[in-house]
């Protein structure tokens, strides 16, 4: 059965629309994005989540505006991996990063945790368009400390999921250094 239109139901859709919360239309508009083929959602989310960002919440709120940050990262990083625009990684990892000075270790551990894996993701992610490693070795670092909050909190499932991702990255810095030395410059203190 078809849903009604507007002037079945006598309202206004887009008042309507209008009304819903912003976060909840921002991360319908991210969920859209990620079972669409179209970044179209995407561009929706970013905007979205751009319009929301100011000092002023960042002052009042500055987890909420955190998590504001590490969600425009979500859909820049996305937006990136579909339309293959390094520019959007760039982006997220600003987005990270900036997320990350108000989620604190201290203040927020496992959201602290998630926007470095967050952060890692999208590093390894650029990485693999450069024939460098810096990007790399970056998501490396992400990773480890994002592994040693799980370990620190006793998320075990979660320290698993990382770890094995760590061992990955650093499986592919070797094999793109050809240099097993190489990775004692990054003294991850895992053995």
């Amino acid at each position: 059965m078809p849903y009604p239109d507007e002037q079945q139901v006598g309202l206004d859709f887009t008042a309507a629309k209008t009304a819903l919360r912003a976060a909840g239309m921002r991360g319908a508009l991210h969920t859209l994005g990620m079972k669409s083929s179209e970044p179209v959602h995407f561009e929706a989310a970013v905007a979205a989540y751009r319009t929301t960002l100011d000092d002023g919440m960042r002052n009042l709120q500055p987890l909420e505006w955190a998590a504001t940050q590490n969600n425009l990262g979500n859909a820049l990083f996305r937006l990136g991996e579909k339309e293959g625009d390094t520019a959007h990684l760039e982006e997220a990892v600003a987005a990270y990063r900036a997320a990350l000075e108000e989620r604190k270790h201290d203040r927020a551990s496992l959201a602290w945790a998630w926007t470095q894996v967050n952060l890692g993701q999208v590093l390894s992610v650029w990485s693999d368009r450069e024939s460098g490693t810096a990007h790399l070795e970056e998501a490396a670092i992400a990773y480890d400390a994002a592994l040693s909050a799980f370990e620190q909190a006793q998320a075990d499932d979660d320290a698993d999921l990382c770890r094995a991702t760590l061992d990955c990255l650093l499986a592919r810095l070797v094999q793109r250094t050809r240099q097993l030395g190489f990775l004692r410059v990054l003294h991850l203190g895992r053995g």
